[in-house]
This record gives C-alpha cells, structure tokens and sequence, in this order.
C-alpha cells in the first residue's frame, strides 16, 4: 500500500507506517503517474471537502510564511518560521514536481512557473526517494529552488508544525489549497500563519496631519 502511495512510510530503515493525508499526502504520491480524467475528478472533489470540512478545521495542514524581504528587521521571529534555517537544519532532503502545476500543464491550463519545487525534508525525503517520486538534493540545491521560486512570486507554505516534513511553494493559479481557498468569502480566516497586519494608528494619523498641512 506504501509502494502505491496510498498510506504514509516514515524511516529510513525502522519504517513506521501512517494513514496519509488527501493532501498533502495521497494525491502527491500520484504525481507520476497522472492522467487526465484523474485530474478531472480530483479537481471536482477538492472544492467539496474543502468547503465541508478543510476550511472547518481549526488547525490547517499547511501554513504560510513571509519570504525575508518582507520581513522588518525589528521583528522577532522564531527560526522554524524562516525557511532557509528549516532547508538548513536538514540532513536529507528530496526535489519533486509540483503536483498542481503538473496536473493543470496536462489539461492545458498551467502556467510559467518553476515545476520542480516541492521540497520534502526529514523523514519524508526517504519515502519520496524510496518510491521514485522525488530525487535527493543537496541544501545548496534547495535554497536554489527556494531562491527561485521567491524570485517567481511563490507562496512559501511548510507543513503546520515547527519540524516540518515539506515546504510546498505555490502559485494562486494552480495550487489546489490557494484556488480553494480564494473561493471562500473570508479566506484570511483559514489561512494559517503566525503573521498578521496591523495598522499603527499613531503613525497613520501623522502622516495625514503631515498632507493636511500640505494641501493649498
């Protein structure tokens, strides 16, 4: 079942076997061996349990985090949040095509992003490399990728817990989580990461005194 990609193999050696997620899980498993009318009935199913009980989940699968740049220098941040310190930290590490690129190229609405992006680490590089779904990567190669991919506007989003087993970088055209997650009438309210906006009201209210004086 684990050669099939329909359950979890995490270890190296000692396996220990899971139930895998839909996604990020099952349907990654399958990104070698897609056709088109499994695109199509995966691609009609996602919505459904996304709206019925995805989005009702209180803690999300995946979160999202800010690439450096956008990152104020004042602002603490925890190393699990950064991820060129979570590429850093790793040992092993296994490239794979993007699933949702791969499956929208093949039905004829992809997009120029980079392809080879998403990156397992950890105990999960080994099932990917074991079941010829990925290729091992060395960390140089990795932050390649992920400098790549912040050059492309990727959304960077790692697995929800501070030892990660995958950092997915997607587009808003392709990604099966971002699309579903746009359909929503609030989406900010699933999406998870520990950064939010905040207005400094101090601030703003000097900069409108400063164009008040300045107005003829």
């Amino acid at each position: 079942m684990s050669q099939k990609g329909l359950i979890g193999r995490l270890g190296k050696e000692d396996n220990k076997y899971m139930a895998a997620n839909f996604i990020i899980g099952i349907w990654e498993y399958h990104v070698n061996n897609l056709d088109e009318k499994l695109i199509h009935d995966v691609n009609e199913y996602i919505p459904q349990i996304w709206e019925k009980i995805w989005a009702k989940q209180k803690t999300q699968q995946l979160r999202v985090i800010p690439v450096s740049k956008s990152i104020s220098v004042g602002m603490n941040v925890m190393p699990y949040e950064k991820a060129e310190i979570i590429i850093k930290k790793q040992s092993k590490m296994v490239v794979a095509p993007c699933i949702c690129r791969k499956e929208q190229s093949m039905v004829g609405h992809g997009c120029d992003k980079p392809i080879d992006t998403c990156l397992m680490i950890g105990a999960g590089a080994f099932f990917y490399e074991q079941n010829g779904i990925g290729r091992s990567v060395s960390q140089e190669e990795a932050l390649e990728i992920l400098n790549k991919a912040i050059e492309a506007g990727l959304v960077l989003q790692p697995s929800n817990s501070q030892k990660p087993l995958v950092i997915c970088m997607c587009c808003g055209c392709c990604c099966l989580v971002l699309k579903n997650l746009n359909r929503l009438d609030e989406p900010a309210k699933v999406a998870c990461t520990n950064y939010y906006a905040t207005v400094n009201t101090v601030q703003d209210a000097e900069i409108v005194r400063t164009y008040a004086r300045w107005e003829p």
